[in-house]
């Protein structure tokens, strides 16, 4: 790569209108993950050759990286205009209208592109994406086979199918299949950061008499909802040490089989081995007749209870926790699509109008809070919602309020996991793809026997759900 971009420098300063030469400097950027800079090397090349279908479909490409999925599929069809046949560009005109949330429309251009190369095992593993969104998970199984058997057999395409056994609830072959992650140059460099010198039990060894180090390696409800095991490595004889964020420190002091909470970044104790709390269900060969499913196994501190309730005032009507956004991560634009499929315009909570309920938001973070700021000062013809973000300091805050409220309104986010493992009412408002771990069919969830589910009928009817709720809220809330 660095021989390759010395060679186009020299090109391209005797020779600054060369396309070919912008076009691959560009190419190099985004291999080597400078997007923006590779996306405006590829522009650059365009505007010098507008007929070059090649730079239009790494532009695509590049612009899909970025999360600017529209402009993403924009660049494709600019190239497929100027070549029709052009496989990469139909692979990344398909791509951009899976993250756009048009996996029925990717799925025909898989299709398309499949009748022509049949061998073609990129297409197969984003095809079994597409599948997975249409809730046609055996089918999914089938294609993520084909793309291994082309020879793109990669970390996430193992994964993948991984989530796909999982929606099918086949959790043993789901669960060993997820653990190839960790050949993933993200989960690679995850583990040698940490340079633990102790090894990374896998249910390997017997756990009676070790001291067994859990950490987080994803997001705050995975944490939440694999902490469980805790519990079990304790009962089978193992001194558990627990080490997560900040803000979560003091809620998993009240976690059941934990002998240490120690907050990420301070020294750790001794340990004989260590396990990531998302490998927890693999290491002890979880089904879903063995999910440790027992709530509470989180509690809140009661004089936090009390002080919330102070707080809060007298209680005239039933309480409401709400929580209509999951968040975004800037450093993950890979997770963009999913995040929107997930977050619920707040503006559609205007469909809760008039009940008889006070609604409390549970939000913390940007940019939930500065919708909500927004809505305060504009003609919200919504619901009242009381804005408490500036009293929530961590996620033991939130388990005292919590404890304050007859029910938790919410999308898949932490919030749904942290009210679950309280074994408070949640209901959960779910997209049409939902994610494995809220069980595939039916309103229940294996996980959390508290849990309600309302799901989206087709992709992105969230008005849909909001009807279901809101008939559902004045059924359990009626006079």
């Amino acid at each position: 790569m660095e021989e390759a971009w010395q060679a186009l420098n020299e090109v391209v300063a005797v020779d600054t209108n060369n396309a070919l030469a912008w076009h691959l400097m560009g190419l190099i950027l985004l291999q080597v993950g400078q997007t923006q800079d590779g996306i405006d090397l590829l522009r650059r090349s365009i505007a010098l050759n507008p007929r070059d279908a090649a730079a239009y479909s790494n532009l695509g490409a590049g612009l899909r990286d970025a999360g600017v999925y529209d402009e993403a599929l924009n660049a494709s069809d600019k190239a497929l205009a100027l070549n029709p046949s052009m496989i990469d560009a139909q692979l990344n005109r398909a791509n951009a209208l899976l993250d756009l949330g048009r996996p029925a429309e990717a799925l025909a251009g898989y299709d398309r592109l499949i009748r022509r190369q049949p061998s073609h095992g990129n297409a197969y593993n984003n095809r079994g994406n597409a599948l997975r969104a249409l809730n046609r998970n055996a089918e999914a199984v089938e294609s993520f086979d084909k793309a291994i058997a082309a020879g793109t057999d990669t970390p996430e395409v193992r994964a993948n199918n991984g989530f796909a056994h999982l929606a099918l609830g086949d959790y043993a072959r789901g669960f060993e299949l997820f653990e190839h992650r960790w050949r993933n140059a993200r989960m690679q460099a995850y583990l040698e950061s940490r340079q633990f010198d102790r090894p990374f039990w896998r249910g390997d060894v017997p756990l009676a008499g070790k001291t067994l180090l859990l950490h987080s390696e994803q997001g705050y409800g995975d944490i939440l909802q694999f902490c469980r095991y805790a519990r079990v490595a304790s009962e089978a004889g193992a001194k558990v040490i627990l080490e997560v964020e900040q803000p979560l420190v003091a809620l998993m002091a009240t976690l059941e089989g934990v002998d240490q909470v120690v907050e990420h970044g301070q020294p750790l104790p001794p340990f004989d081995l260590h396990c990531p709390l998302m490998s927890l269900a693999f290491a002890f060969g979880t089904t879903v007749a063995t999910i440790p499913g027992t709530t509470p196994y989180l509690f809140a501190d009661p004089a936090k209870v009390n002080a919330w309730k102070t707080w809060l005032g007298g209680k005239t009507r039933p309480r409401i926790g709400m929580v209509w956004s999951s968040g975004v991560r800037p450093d993950q634009p890979e997770l963009k699509s999913v995040n929107g499929r997930r977050n619920l315009p707040l503006a559609k909570l205007a469909a809760l109008k008039g009940l008889d309920v006070e609604l409390v938001s549970l939000q913390k973070g940007q940019p939930a809070e500065g919708e909500l700021d927004a809505l305060g000062v504009a003609s919200w013809d919504g619901p009242p919602m009381a804005n408490l973000a500036a009293e929530i300091r961590d996620f033991a805050d939130t388990a005292a309020l919590i404890a304050n409220l007859d029910l938790v309104l919410t999308v898949d986010t932490s919030t749904a996991h942290l009210a679950g493992a309280l074994g408070a009412p949640v209901w959960i408002m779910n997209r049409f793809d939902a994610c494995w771990r809220w069980s595939p069919v039916g309103p229940k969830s294996l996980w959390y026997p508290t849990a309600r589910q309302f799901r989206q009928p087709e992709i992105g009817d969230w008005d849909s759900v909001l009807a279901e709720v809101r008939l559902a809220l004045e059924e359990r809330f009626a006079a």
